[in-house]
């Protein structure tokens, strides 16, 4: 983070609401961290802290548990690899309540962590959300027309707003291709590893400021934007992944293939007007975005979930979008197409 970057936290932090002060004092940094879900992305950013020697815990299957206990967090990046020692369990309520929690897990398996989230939380403690797609409390502090309501899609039974809270709610967006090449062993793909964090309500707070600080080992960054930057990932996601999933090709194939192009365009178009309905303004580069992927051979996580049978996050990456277009009157042809055809996709896979 930038000098400018911190007097504008401290400075702006100034006015900020009494939800935040509530939360964590101007001189308060955070000490005790746990990493919810330490699958590639959660175990990327565990061991980048747990290397820096944060107190960093982790919440992990039981395989990873074990071979972290026996063998530390291990992470391979560019060539060199790191073992961070980090506490690990399989079960959240083993814990201490946290100063800090960050959640990885992905949108469809958040409303039944709740209860999780509440206890390392103990009511007090900001959590940090990485995630694809639209986040549960997209409309907390939006200052839109639907301020105050939570996605129901994302939190159908209101666990999530009820139980843990949107005002402990910071934003995370991750730019980072990883995989979990063993349990407790996480390879990094390429160079690229940023963490955008943000306030609900934008404000460049002293307790975003305070998060980031804590969590700069792992590349962390404040914006002041933050669902500017949910949705230009969003974008990314909303053309490539369904593509992808029904395809099972990666980036570079998927470019190579010009029937494939306007569908990719479409939809990539579509999320604009959406977001553009929802205030967020941002450039058309579909075309710039279609011709970059042919340098790349990366396969969508959505992929590779299809390939490995597990859920697939069409709630927060398309449906919640396709919920958003409806309500403004905002047509989505081709995502309306492609949707039923993943879902049908997805439902029978043996």
């Amino acid at each position: 983070m930038t000098e400018l970057t911190r007097r504008r936290l401290s400075r702006d932090g100034l006015d900020r609401p009494p939800y935040l002060a509530a939360t964590m004092r101007d001189d308060e940094m955070t000490d005790r961290i746990c990493v919810l879900g330490a699958g590639a992305i959660g175990g990327h950013i565990a061991a980048k802290l747990g290397a820096a020697g944060v107190d960093v815990s982790i919440v992990a299957r039981p395989a990873t548990v074990e071979a972290v206990r026996r063998d530390g967090l291990k992470l391979r990046s560019q060539g060199v690899e790191i073992v961070a020692p980090v506490a690990a369990s399989d079960d959240p309520f083993a814990l201490p309540v946290q100063d800090l929690v960050i959640t990885t897990a992905k949108a469809h398996a958040l409303p039944a962590a709740a209860a999780a989230l509440a206890h390392l939380t103990g009511g007090k403690a900001p959590v940090v959300y990485v995630a694809n797609g639209l986040p549960w409390w997209y409309r907390y502090r939006g200052k839109g027309a639907n301020d105050g309501a939570s996605l129901a899609r994302l939190d159908p039974d209101g666990s999530l707003w009820r139980g843990v809270g949107p005002e402990g709610a910071i934003g995370g967006v991750i730019y980072s291709s990883n995989t979990v090449t063993a349990p407790g062993e996480v390879t990094h793909l390429g160079t690229d590893h940023r963490l955008i964090l943000g306030e609900p309500d934008d404000s460049l707070s002293p307790r975003l400021a305070a998060v980031v600080t804590r969590l700069a080992p792992a590349g962390a960054e404040a914006t002041d934007k933050i669902r500017t930057e949910v949705w230009r990932k969003l974008l990314v996601n909303l053309a490539n992944s369904p593509i992808g999933a029904l395809t099972r090709l990666g980036g570079d194939q998927i470019a190579a293939d010009a029937r494939l192009r306007p569908i990719y365009l479409g939809l990539y178009r579509e999320g604009l007007a959406v977001a553009a309905a929802q205030g967020i303004h941002l450039p058309d580069d579909s075309e710039a975005r279609f011709e970059r992927m042919s340098r790349t051979s990366h396969r969508s996580s959505m992929l590779q979930d299809m390939e490995a049978g597990r859920p697939l996050e069409t709630d927060a990456q398309l449906s919640a979008v396709q919920d958003l277009a409806r309500e403004a009157g905002v047509p989505t042809p081709t995502l309306d197409i492609l949707l039923p055809l993943l879902l049908a996709a997805a439902a029978g896979r043996q």
